[in-house]
């Protein structure tokens, strides 16, 4: 079989991501232009910028084979985020989590894929709080900062019909992305890490399993990352996101707003934990 045009060369696309140029390479086309976007990036052109970091990501023929299909593409995202998180790692650490700000300050919820991440980030939105992210946030491993990446919500069948039932009760209008914070373009400290259903793992562990980047990036050197990161910070570990779905709206959110008033301090039952 012959070799696909588009794998004879690599396409080339430049952005500012987290304030750092990156020039990001790869033999797909339909990837070099959503990526960007996808991340929230700015400056995108095709020229590089002066100083970028290099990342790049070939794709095997057959996932070239349909180009404009986000289904052939979109395996191949978490790869291409993956080489990203190792290229900018001697700054930030990318983390699996839920990213939500009360009162200036970053609360993030690390939890492995069906632990309730974009469910609590969509009812964090719809009740009018800064969202930094669903699935994936930066971290500035030694400055403490949690920065935004604009990342479109992906919900699972049922977290969309169950957040499309809140978003009619509340009147809520158009949901689904994140807001990057203009107040606060340096980021937002970190205030406390709730790590969801982690078992036995210890907490740096459990940790060290939510950061992108492995195992291109040594775990020792992500470990001291994340110790550093959360040094001044809280770490608690709670249950995975369970909440009744016929639970009034008002209920609900009244669970919410007084747990974001105690400071976020006990994960209420209404929200977590087993039903």
């Amino acid at each position: 079989m012959a070799a696909h045009p588009e794998g004879t060369r690599m396409k080339e696309i430049s952005f500012t991501l987290l304030g750092i140029p990156l020039l990001f390479r790869t033999n797909s086309g339909y990837l070099a232009e959503f990526l960007p976007s996808f991340l929230g990036a700015a400056d995108m052109q095709r020229d590089p910028l002066p100083g970028a970091t290099i990342a790049a990501l070939r794709l095997p023929e057959s996932a070239l084979d349909h180009p404009e299909d986000p289904e052939k593409v979109m395996p191949f995202l978490a790869r291409a985020v993956h080489r990203i998180a190792v290229a900018l790692n001697s700054r930030f650490l990318f983390l699996h989590a839920c990213g939500i700000v009360f009162n200036k300050r970053a609360f993030l919820f690390c939890g492995r894929s069906e632990s309730g991440k974009t469910t609590l980030a969509m009812m964090a939105q719809i009740l009018g709080y800064e969202v930094l992210g669903e699935d994936m946030v930066a971290v500035e491993w030694e400055a403490g900062m949690v920065y935004p990446l604009s990342i479109p919500f992906r919900p699972r069948p049922f977290t969309r019909k169950l957040v499309s039932r809140w978003a009619q009760r509340s009147g809520a209008g158009e949901i689904g992305f994140p807001h990057r914070p203009r107040a606060c373009p340096e980021g937002r400290p970190l205030d406390t890490v709730y790590l969801q259903g982690i078992g036995s793992r210890s907490r740096l562990e459990a940790l060290l399993k939510s950061s992108f980047g492995r195992p291109d990036i040594p775990d020792s050197d992500l470990l001291l990352q994340a110790a550093r990161a959360v040094r001044k910070c809280r770490i608690i570990s709670c249950d995975k996101v369970n909440i009744d779905p016929d639970i009034q709206n008002s209920e609900l959110a009244a669970v919410f707003r007084s747990w974001a008033a105690s400071g976020l301090k006990i994960p209420p039952a209404a929200i977590f934990g087993p039903r």
